[in-house]
């Protein structure tokens, strides 16, 4: 796995004015750290504020990426096969609403989390073929699109008052493999910018404009 401190350059992929969105990116095109045939999912996200809090270390109650996994299996495995892209963006999509529609309340579920808890909590998930093997991430944050700084899992962002809970962590459904970190923020009157970057080499002959 490459020296993840190289990746500390990957702010320069998406230009500051860009809106939040999810992309795919490889070398060549947007991609200054990946290697020829290697890509990254590129998810930025927005995660609002939590309630007023007296503890350091709230707690969250989402779900966890194995969760996911499992909530998710129920999806035609021909709707999944070959997406690269934030989840957020793929059920988005009818192929994945139409398959998708008796369990979608069950995604949500891991998605979301109880709201009982002083953190806002978000789980931020990538997906990359099931063949494809993940080599790196970078996780981001920051109050708006503009001022977004490097994190470290497990540690509290240089913004302060929010975290990725853990180092992302890796499953796979039928179909797909599912790389998922959890962003806290515990801010009780800002909302935060994520940036959750998913360094992936596809299986060969990928399809990486497949239209869903």
């Amino acid at each position: 796995m490459r020296n993840l401190l190289i990746l500390s350059a990957f702010a320069l992929l998406a230009s500051s004015t860009a809106d939040l969105n999810a992309e795919v990116v490889g070398n060549g095109s947007g991609c200054k750290n990946c290697a020829p045939g290697e890509f990254a999912v590129v998810n930025n996200d927005d995660v609002g504020h939590g309630r007023y809090t007296y503890t350091a270390r709230p707690t969250c109650n989402v779900g966890t990426a194995g969760d996911l996994g499992k909530a998710i299996d129920g999806v035609e495995k021909a709707t999944m096969k070959d997406f690269a892209g934030a989840l957020r963006e793929l059920t988005n999509t009818d192929a994945f609403r139409k398959a998708a529609d008796p369990i979608h309340g069950e995604v949500g579920k891991v998605l979301n989390g109880g709201k009982t808890d002083t953190a806002n909590c978000q789980l931020l998930c990538n997906i990359v073929p099931l063949e494809s093997e993940i080599i790196g991430y970078s996780l981001w944050a920051g109050d708006n699109k503009d001022n977004l700084a490097r994190c470290e899992a497990g540690r509290d962002c240089p913004i302060g008052y929010s975290k990725f809970e853990d180092r992302p962590a890796t499953t796979q459904s039928a179909s797909s493999k599912l790389h998922c970190t959890n962003f806290m923020n515990w801010s009780h009157d800002k909302d935060r910018v994520t940036r959750f970057v998913t360094f992936f080499k596809p299986p060969a002959k990928w399809e990486r404009d497949r239209d869903f």
